[in-house]
């Protein structure tokens, strides 16, 4: 029995031939369009920045604040704010929609996110010095004392709140939304770092 291998014939005529140009090119605009699309939903930024404070009747307290954002797309990320003591642990993290964060609003990619982070964690100064210029919580009254120049909301309750305000320890401040500024009271035991309240941003 004799096998005999033809090969196929490539079509040579002028309408075979654009048919099979017009799909290489197709072919290459589609994965061109596939790659740029992919490149500009990626919205992985990270930015780090070291946070210090001391006083001459208080430990030195070091600590790593770090931000980073996930998401096709820079303008429907999720943003984690998280605090980190000098050997690693864990002491504090929150997320939010980058979109609610004025810091990150607005963003389109991740070159301009890196430096929105990096803004994020570098403005930690709070509006008052430490806890023990916060506003007074009279017994009696349902909240904080609410009359000064900078309002503040406290998420403790008033036994807790006062036992900071006592201890005069140092508040890190980052930018939660377009209403408010979380403070941190930072202890000097391990450190901790503890939610104390929210100062309402002015309009």
């Amino acid at each position: 029995m004799k096998i005999t291998l033809r090969r196929s014939r490539i079509s040579t005529t002028p309408c075979a031939l654009a048919m099979q140009a017009a799909m290489v090119i197709g072919a290459c605009l589609c994965a061109n369009l596939f790659a740029n699309s992919a490149s500009a939903q990626d919205c992985a930024a990270t930015a780090k920045s070291p946070w210090s404070w001391g006083a001459a009747d208080h430990p030195r307290v070091q600590l790593v604040i770090s931000a980073s954002t996930v998401g096709d797309d820079c303008h429907s990320a999720k943003a984690t704010l998280a605090i980190h003591a000098t050997d690693g642990r864990l002491l504090f993290a929150i997320s939010r929609p980058t979109a609610q964060v004025p810091t990150l609003a607005g963003v389109s990619n991740t070159a301009q996110m890196t430096k929105a982070l990096q803004s994020w964690v570098d403005a930690t100064t709070c509006p008052v010095g430490g806890s023990d210029v916060l506003p007074q919580w009279r017994r009696g009254q349902p909240a904080v004392d609410a009359s000064g120049n900078t309002p503040f909301i406290a998420t403790l309750p008033r036994e807790a709140y006062l036992r900071h305000r006592t201890a005069a320890e140092p508040l890190l401040c980052f930018v939660q939304d377009s209403d408010s500024i979380t403070a941190l009271a930072i202890g000097p035991n391990g450190p901790s770092v503890t939610r104390i309240g929210n100062f309402a941003t002015a309009h």
